[in-house]
C-alpha cells in the first residue's frame, strides 16, 4: 500500500526484493527486533578487541677510532577485531610492520666526514571479513549473478534506507596493502677554509601492492522516490540508486625517487654568511609491473576519450584466478597514441636552487638581517595513480540512479547487465604530469635588547602545478537529460587529474623571545597570513571547494580562500620558576621547607587563532549536472553579532539565512 493514498502500489509483486522470497530475513544475516527502546528496535552487545606486539633491537658499534656503526630492527604486530551491527559478520584489521636501518659514519679527516644510511620498511595490512570463503550470501542465497567473483569477497550487499541504520556489507572487500621501500643515502660533509660543504644523494625504491575489490557485493540505496516512504521502496524492491564494482584489482606499482644535492655555507666576512645550494629531484611515475592500469587519452583536439592500456596488457590475476579483460568499452595500446608504457610521462626538470644570507648590520651589533629563497618539489600521492587500476578493461565502477522511466531495465538477479560505458566512471591522469612546485622566500630583521630577541619577518610561498580533479565530460547546466548535455554523450563521467592548480601564501610573522633567566622564559609569536588557492583535493571532503570543480569549464569560480587559511594566530609559551626554596628570593631554607616548596615551576602554551573558511554546499544539483557540491546563492550578510550570548554563538556562529538554496 502506498503511504500517501493507502492504495496498492502498482507492480509491487513483480519487483519484491529477492531476499524476502528466499528466507534470508529469517536466517542469521538479518536478525529480528530485540528491543522496544525508543528510537531503535535492535541492539547488539559485542566486544571490540585490539592486540599488539612490538619489538625493537638496536646495536651500536665503534670500528677503530674513525668509524661508528649502528643497526636497528623494528617489528610491530597489531590485530583489531571489529564486530559489525549484524551478527556473524566481523571485520578484522591485521597490521604487521617491519623496518631495518643501518648507518655508518667515518671521519677520514677532522674536516671530512662520510656517512651512509640504508633503510628498509615493509608494511602489510589486511582487512578480512568473517564471511570470506565461507558464506557466499550474494550469489548462493540471494541468487544475484555477476557479483562477488572471488571467495575472499563473499558477503552481503549493502542496504542504505534513508532514516534507518545502514546494514549489510561495506566497501573494499577484500583489502590488502603490501608496500616495500628501500632507501640509500650516501653523504659527505667537508669543511675547507671559509666553506662548509655538504653533498650527497638519496635513492629510494618503492614496491607497492594493493589488492582490493571496491564493491564486490554491490550496494543499494532507497530514498522513497517511488512510494513516498524509503522503507516502502525497500519493501517493494525499488532502489533509488545502486553501486557495483565486483572486479578485483592489483596494480603492483613500482617506481623510484632520486635526489642529488650540494650546499655550501660560506663565511664571506665576519658580518656576512651566504648559504648556496642546488638540489635535483627525479620521481618516476608509478607504473604497473603486471600492466593492469589504464589511462584516458583525450587527444589533441578534445576527441572522444580513449581508454589506453600498456602494450602487452592482460587481465588481472587475483588469488590464482585470471580475470579476462572487460568488453564494455574499446581500448587502444599506449604506443598507438604516443604514450609510454607507464601511461604518464616522467617530469625530468625538477631543479631546486636555494640561497640564503645572514648579515650583521654595521654599527648595530645586535641587529641581523636574514633572507632566503628556494624552490622545492612535492610528488603527488600514490593514490592518484592507483585510481588508474579502477578503469576498464580491468575494473568497472558502475553507479546508477533510478526513476520510473528506467527502473524497468534493471534486473535484480543480474544487475551488472544494466551497464553501458555511459554508466561507468573513468579515472584519468594528465599524461604530462608535473610535481608540485613551491617557491619559498622570506626576509627578516632580528634585534636583541637586554637578552630579549625581537624579530619581524615576511614569508611567502607561491605554489604551482598542484593537483586538481576536473570532470571534462561534465554535463553543461540546463534542462533535459544529463547524457545529452555531455561533450561526449557516449562516455560516462571522467575524473581527470591534472596539475595546473595554484596557491599563494603570504604572511607577516612577529616574534619575541626571552631565554631562561631569573626563573623566567617566554616565547611570543603572532602571524597574520592569507592563503588563496584553486585546488580542492582529490577525495571527497578534501580541500576548500569540494570533490571536483563546481564547473570544470570555469575554474576561476573556485579560486578563493583556502580551507587552511588562518588570518590571525597568536601563540605564547612560558616557564615561570616559583621563587621559593633554597637559594631563592622567598623561604631561602634547606631541609623540609626546600623539599616541599622548592623546585616548583609553572609552564604552559596559550594559543588564540582565527577560524578557517567554511564550504557551504546545497544538497540538490541545481545546475542539473552530474557533479555535486553546488554552492547556494548569497542573499544576505553571513556575519552575525559576536556580542550575542555564548550559547547562541555556539549553536549558530554564522547567519544561515544568508544562503538561499534553490532546489527544483
Amino acid at each position: 500500500m502506498t503511504p500517501r493514498h493507502s492504495q496498492p502500489f502498482p507492480g509491487w509483486a513483480s519487483t519484491l526484493i529477492p531476499f524476502l522470497d528466499n528466507g534470508i530475513g529469517n536466517g542469521p544475516w538479518l536478525p529480528v527486533p530485540n528491543t522496544s527502546a525508543p528510537g531503535y528496535n535492535y541492539f547488539r552487545d559485542s566486544a571490540r578487541t585490539f592486540d599488539r606486539d612490538q619489538l625493537i633491537i638496536r646495536i651500536d658499534q665503534s670500528v677503530g677510532k674513525k668509524t661508528f656503526l649502528y643497526g636497528r630492527y623494528g617489528f610491530n604486530d597489531a590485530i583489531l577485531l571489529n564486530p559489525s551491527l549484524l551478527p556473524n559478520i566481523t571485520v578484522s584489521q591485521l597490521n604487521r610492520a617491519q623496518s631495518v636501518s643501518i648507518h655508518s659514519s667515518t671521519a677520514f679527516k677532522p674536516n671530512l666526514l662520510f656517512e651512509f644510511t640504508f633503510g628498509w620498511s615493509r608494511f602489510h595490512q589486511a582487512e578480512p571479513v568473517s564471511t570470506e570463503g565461507k558464506n557466499d550470501i550474494t550469489n548462493k542465497i540471494l541468487k544475484i549473478r555477476g557479483l562477488a567473483t572471488n571467495p575472499s569477497a563473499w558477503g552481503p550487499p549493502g542496504w542504505d534506507v534513508t532514516g534507518f541504520s545502514f546494514f549489510g556489507g561495506g566497501y573494499g572487500q577484500p583489502r590488502r596493502w603490501k608496500p616495500n621501500d628501500f632507501e640509500f643515502r650516501p653523504g659527505v660533509n667537508w669543511t675547507r677554509g671559509k666553506h662548509t660543504m655538504a653533498f650527497g644523494a638519496e635513492v629510494t625504491r618503492f614496491l607497492d601492492t594493493f589488492e582490493e575489490a571496491i564493491g564486490p557485493n554491490g550496494s543499494f540505496s532507497f530514498d522513497g522516490r517511488f512510494t513516498g516512504y524509503p522503507l516502502g521502496d525497500f519493501l517493494i524492491g525499488k532502489p533509488s540508486g545502486s553501486f557495483f564494482s565486483p572486479e578485483p584489482f592489483d596494480p603492483q606499482q613500482r617506481y623510484s625517487q632520486l635526489g642529488f644535492y650540494f650546499q655550501d655555507d660560506w663565511k664571506v666576512t665576519p658580518r656576512l654568511t651566504l648559504n648556496l645550494g642546488m638540489r635535483y629531484e627525479w620521481t618516476g611515475v608509478p607504473y604497473s609491473s603486471n600492466r593492469t592500469m589504464s589511462n584516458i587519452y583525450l587527444g589533441p583536439n578534445n576527441a572522444a576519450p580513449q581508454i589506453v592500456v600498456s602494450d602487452g596488457s592482460q587481465g588481472v590475476t587475483f588469488e590464482g584466478v585470471k580475470h579476462p579483460l572487460l568488453t564494455i568499452a574499446p581500448y587502444v595500446k599506449a604506443t598507438s597514441v604516443g604514450l609510454p608504457d607507464s601511461l604518464v610521462f616522467n617530469d625530468n626538470k625538477d631543479f631546486g636552487p636555494r640561497v640564503g644570507f645572514a648579515y650583521l648590520v654595521p654599527g648595530m651589533r645586535d641587529t641581523v638581517v636574514r633572507g632566503g629563497y628556494g624552490i622545492f618539489y612535492q610528488r603527488d600521492t600514490e593514490n592518484k595513480f592507483v585510481d588508474m587500476a579502477l578503469n576498464p578493461p580491468f575494473v568497472s565502477i558502475r553507479t546508477f540512479s533510478f526513476d520510473q522511466t528506467n527502473f524497468r531495465d534493471f534486473d535484480w538477479f543480474d544487475p551488472t547487465a544494466f551497464t553501458t560505458i555511459s554508466g561507468v566512471g573513468l579515472f584519468a591522469n594528465d599524461p604530462y604530469a608535473k610535481n608540485g612546485r613551491i617557491q619559498a622566500y622570506n626576509r627578516s630583521v632580528e634585534h636583541i635588547v637586554r637578552s630579549t630577541l625581537f624579530a619581524a619577518a615576511y614569508v611567502g610561498n607561491p605554489s604551482r602545478h598542484l593537483s586538481n580533479l576536473e570532470a571534462p565530460n561534465q554535463a553543461r547546466p540546463g534542462p533535459g537529460s544529463i547524457t545529452s548535455r555531455r561533450r561526449w554523450p557516449d562516455s560516462g563521467l571522467v575524473y581527470y587529474q591534472n596539475y595546473n592548480g595554484s596557491a599563494n601564501y603570504n604572511s607577516l610573522q612577529l616574534k619575541t623571545q626571552r631565554n631562561f633567566a631569573k626563573g623566567f622564559m617566554m616565547l611570543l609569536g603572532y602571524t597574520w597570513s592569507k592563503t588563496i588557492d584553486d585546488t580542492g583535493g582529490t577525495f571527497v571532503g578534501e580541500g576548500g571547494r569540494g570533490f571536483v570543480f563546481q564547473d570544470s569549464f570555469n575554474r576561476h569560480m573556485d579560486r578563493g580562500l583556502a580551507s587552511q587559511d588562518v588570518r590571525h594566530r597568536f601563540v605564547a609559551s612560558y616557564v615561570y620558576e616559583l621563587p621559593a626554596g633554597k637559594g631563592r628570593r622567598f623561604l631561602n631554607q634547606d631541609g623540609v621547607v626546600d623539599a616541599v616548596l622548592g623546585g616548583w615551576s609553572m609552564n604552559g602554551v596559550t594559543t588564540f587563532q582565527a577560524g578557517n573558511p567554511i564550504l557551504i554546499t546545497q544538497a540538490c544539483p541545481r545546475a542539473n549536472t552530474d557533479v555535486g557540491g553546488m554552492r547556494p546563492d548569497v542573499v544576505g550578510n553571513p556575519k552575525l553579532d559576536t556580542g550575542r550570548p555564548s550559547g547562541e554563538l555556539v549553536s549558530q556562529f554564522f547567519n544561515t539565512a544568508a544562503f538561499a538554496s534553490y532546489c527544483p
